[in-house]
């Protein structure tokens, strides 16, 4: 997500010629459709449970950079923006759930401080690392690098999150 919202307005202005009225219209819309879903964030996590909820919706981010990246037209950037802005609705506060659960209540002020500082260290570095790899590759390569590294966080979250399921089911490990 990082790699694709830093320079999605960029590129839509400067590589596909998109007024920005559109730009700004496209961006509002995402943020309306957002709410909504970010309603039903609750209701899916009681059924599919927090990690899972977090896992799909970053599938579901991943793959909107992914389409921004591969078809380069306006009306799939924007649908593509539009889609990482409603996933994330759901990513960001099935991920904070998740986290906080993993620790005693006296811990979750620092884990959510450490959770809050992580993601903006990770958005700071792709958008400062963007900038000179667009300038290099131009904006598709930011946006696959982003796509790539979501699906593979993923996967390693998922990883994760399956191995701590078994061993809460064996009484391994405690909550």
């Amino acid at each position: 997500m990082a790699g694709t919202m830093s320079f999605f307005n960029l590129y839509m202005d400067r590589d596909l010629g998109v007024p920005t009225a559109r730009i700004g219209t496209i961006i509002a819309c995402g943020q309306l459709l957002a709410v909504p879903v970010a309603l039903t964030m609750a209701g899916l996590a009681r059924r599919i449970g927090y990690g899972s909820a977090f896992a799909w919706s970053a599938v579901g981010v991943a793959l909107c950079s992914l389409l921004i990246a591969l078809v380069p037209q306006w009306w799939a950037a924007g649908a593509g923006a539009v889609g990482i802005t409603v996933f994330s609705a759901i990513a960001f506060p099935a991920i904070t759930v998740y986290q906080q659960e993993l620790v005693e209540p006296d811990w979750r002020p620092i884990m959510s401080g450490a959770y809050m500082m992580a993601i903006a260290l990770a958005w700071g570095a792709m958008a400062s690392a963007g900038g000179y790899l667009i300038e290099a590759q131009g904006y598709r390569s930011v946006f696959l690098l982003g796509s790539g590294l979501s699906l593979v966080g993923v996967v390693v979250f998922t990883l994760y999150a399956t191995r701590r399921t078994r061993l809460l089911a064996t009484k391994e490990i405690g909550i």
